[in-house]
């Protein structure tokens, strides 16, 4: 047997001594990685690269509007399938290994690729990596297919985002936003959050819908609403969080009383055919093929594929996640990892006490609009729930 982790050949230990080696690589702290920036080279724990890498970033976007256009990036223009950024098969190696354990629930998303960051778009580049993630899922979806095979041929490239989000700021979607860019992405190291990704999936005929974890919910700067929130959405699915209304559009906010804390929620078309599919496959069986979701904080985004809950006392929840900093030895790990959990959760999952950033935003899918009064309605990227 080799270590899942570390490939280390444990053929001379037993299988206790084995369990304990591997156990071993998720109380080492010491996992690290060099800042890619050659005047900088600091090294630093995988946990705390994303905010080097925004100071980084804000220094540089000081000077962004006088550069020249950044052309001669490879991870602009080039596509996914170049060697060393995109791995398939990720959720069903999960899948497989969650199958065969009692120890937890498991909850998963469809297939989703993982794509990783280069070392050109480190820093920057999260939110397209992410955004590509997702569409890489809705292709397998056929009622997105179509809506997204009109403007993209497969996955697209950083550069086709950029170009597509500018059309749709163009069209009148997220002006807000656009404001807040100049209007300018093509060919810069701006990055993107949840509003641009929102309006690049609506401009394209996606419902995608904004949720806003504004502050900690637990002790220590934690987030378990956000947990629950994540959970409520794979174990139900939109349903449950979204009233469906049929055969009429009500775009009205529900007003709460002050003291009210319940998020405010609004209610939007879904065509019957789209309710009685998304009705069907609730009732289908351990997992509701739904698309992944996109996961932001400050100076970084991942993806969520999943959620697992231990069947213990406490049963503690564990977002599982595509981070677009994980290279593709890390993900072809878990790929090959079998039956071993350990690689799972060395690269994918995150507890309660690991996600303490001041604030979260989510970017979920709710089928396609419907009709040129709701696609104009859509043009306004307003919060779908917020939790203060």
């Amino acid at each position: 047997m080799c270590c899942p982790v570390c490939e280390e050949d444990l053929k001379s230990l037993n299988e206790e001594q084995q369990a304990e080696h591997v156990e071993r690589h998720f109380n080492d702290k010491s996992d690290t990685v060099q800042c890619p920036h050659v005047e900088c080279g600091a090294t630093l724990s995988i946990d705390s690269l994303p905010d080097h890498l925004l100071a980084h970033n804000m220094e540089e976007s000081v000077h962004q509007e006088s550069q020249e256009p950044l052309s001669s990036l490879k991870s602009l223009s080039t596509g996914i399938e170049w060697e060393g950024v995109i791995t398939n098969g990720i959720i069903t190696a999960v899948d497989n290994y969650y199958q065969t354990t009692k120890r937890c629930r498991c909850w998963l998303s469809q297939e989703t690729a993982h794509i990783n960051s280069t070392v050109e778009d480190l820093g920057w580049g999260c939110g397209y990596r992410n955004l590509q993630m997702m569409i890489s899922s809705l292709l397998t979806h056929p009622l997105y297919t179509d809506h997204l095979m009109s403007t993209f041929a497969g996955i697209p490239t950083i550069l086709e985002l950029q170009k597509t989000i500018e059309k749709a700021w163009n069209e009148g979607f997220d002006a807000k936003g656009c404001s807040e860019l100049n209007g300018k992405l093509v060919y810069s190291k701006k990055w993107i959050g949840t509003t641009e990704v929102a309006a690049l999936l609506r401009y394209l005929g996606i419902r995608a819908e904004v949720v806003d974890f504004t502050k900690p919910s637990g002790a220590n700067s934690t987030h378990p609403k956000l947990f629950q929130w994540v959970k409520a959405y794979f174990e139900n699915g939109v349903q449950e969080l979204l009233p469906v209304v049929t055969g009429t559009i009500d775009l009205t906010a529900n007003q709460s009383d002050e003291n009210d804390k319940a998020p405010k929620e609004k209610k939007l078309k879904l065509g019957d055919d789209e309710a009685k599919d998304i009705t069907e496959s609730a009732t289908s069986g351990k997992h509701l093929q739904l698309p992944p979701l996109y996961l932001q904080h400050q100076g970084h985004s991942r993806t969520i594929i999943g959620l697992e809950q231990s069947q213990g006392e406490h049963n503690e929840m564990f977002l599982l996640l595509l981070d677009p900093l994980k290279d593709k030895r890390d993900m072809v790990k878990v790929k090959n990892a079998g039956l071993c959990g350990a690689t799972v959760h060395k690269y994918m999952r995150r507890d309660v006490q690991q996600e303490t950033h001041d604030e979260y935003e989510l970017v979920f899918i709710n089928g396609l609009l419907s009709g040129d009064e709701e696609r104009e309605a859509a043009k306004f990227i307003e919060l779908y729930q917020r939790f203060d």
